[in-house]
């Protein structure tokens, strides 16, 4: 970072739980939005609204939509560079956009990006006493004002918690239409929820359900997802996305959603999906795995078509075939968790 230009933190909505004493799982991504080669930033960004012309998609919004989704994946990224992660008292609840907090550091420790300018660390917080929140601070070392914050909630050893797929779950991301559409839905799309999720996820944070989001969409795509979270309101939780390409999605999904039943032996699950992918399979495999952590399976389908591919999809995969809820009405949650 010899051109000294600040390098920017984003942090990846995280959480804190117990086991032995408590503990705090740390992800975040480093970059330099405005350095390296512009000729070739310029170039990637060209080539990209060159596609979605071709798509039939090109409108001046369009291309300026595309340059800003498009951007975190041509910006330069700060690889194996150290970074100081502090937790402090929070003064504020979790959200997914924070303004600028005030920062008072009661433990610090040092972790270094990856190749890809990421970083992940556990931090053991069972020294210190907080009350229902943590507050995470993160900075490059020699850049003490890159220092960003975000707000932890402490989960309960017990509990219910909801694990919940993004795309064509709660955002309508036009997947099940097939790569290409979804690819240009995400980067030139308007942000569109399923009808009627986020005030069903709304009412299940009433009830103290915990929610955690997991996506098979790039990390580069963070700052979308919290925007669309952010503006359909629904309850702030973690939120996990793919970090290798290479990795395909079950076996991505299947990976975080397993440390998460790891970090939550005592906590009931459910878990709520759609029919475009394989969360069918994946859901049915964990439940299977992990017999008494999975209360409910929840699917999602689109029309009558798709419910009887679903129903035939479901009969293969599992012999407990009412361990699925198939819904296509967001209130049909609801109903079930309720009787």
């Amino acid at each position: 970072m010899a051109d000294r230009i600040l390098p920017e933190i984003c942090l990846f909505p995280t959480y804190c739980f117990y086991q032995g004493g408590l503990k705090c799982r740390i992800r975040g991504w480093v970059y330099c939005s405005k350095s390296g080669s512009g000729r070739r930033r310029q170039f990637l960004l060209g080539m990209g609204r060159s596609l979605v012309g071709l798509m039939g998609k090109s409108t001046a919004e369009n291309a300026k939509t595309y340059d800003e989704r498009a951007a975190p994946f041509v910006v330069k990224v700060v690889k194996n560079h150290e970074m100081i992660v502090s937790v402090g008292q929070a003064n504020a609840k979790p959200s997914w956009h924070l303004p600028k907090q005030e920062h008072d550091p009661l433990l610090t420790t040092m972790v270094k990006t990856d190749h890809n300018g990421l970083f992940e660390l556990l931090l053991d917080l069972s020294s210190l006493e907080f009350k229902e929140h943590v507050q995470i601070g993160v900075a490059a070392q020699d850049y003490p004002d890159s220092l960003e914050t975000i707000v932890a909630p402490i989960i309960p050893r017990t509990g219910l918690s909801v694990i919940s797929d993004v795309d064509d779950t709660i955002k309508d991301s036009s997947v099940y239409q097939g790569k290409y559409m979804a690819v240009m839905e995400a980067l030139t799309g308007d942000l569109k929820q399923v009808p009627g999720m986020a005030p069903v996820y709304k009412q299940l944070e009433e009830k103290q359900l915990h929610f955690h989001y997991v996506s098979a969409s790039p990390f580069q795509l963070i700052e979308i997802l919290k925007s669309f979270m952010e503006k359909f309101e629904f309850p702030s939780g973690s939120l996990s996305l793919r970090v290798s390409s290479v990795e395909k999605s079950p076996q991505y999904k299947n990976q975080v959603i397993t440390r998460l039943l790891q970090d939550f032996p005592e906590h009931k699950f459910v878990l709520v999906g759609d029919c475009g992918e394989n969360d069918i399979e994946i859901y049915e495999k964990l439940r299977t795995e992990n017999p008494g952590s999975i209360d409910h399976v929840f699917i999602r389908y689109i029309d009558a078509l798709d419910k009887n591919l679903l129903l035939e999809r479901a009969k293969t995969v599992s012999p407990d075939f009412d361990s699925f809820h198939l819904f296509a009405d967001p209130k049909e949650i609801l109903t079930s968790l309720d009787a």
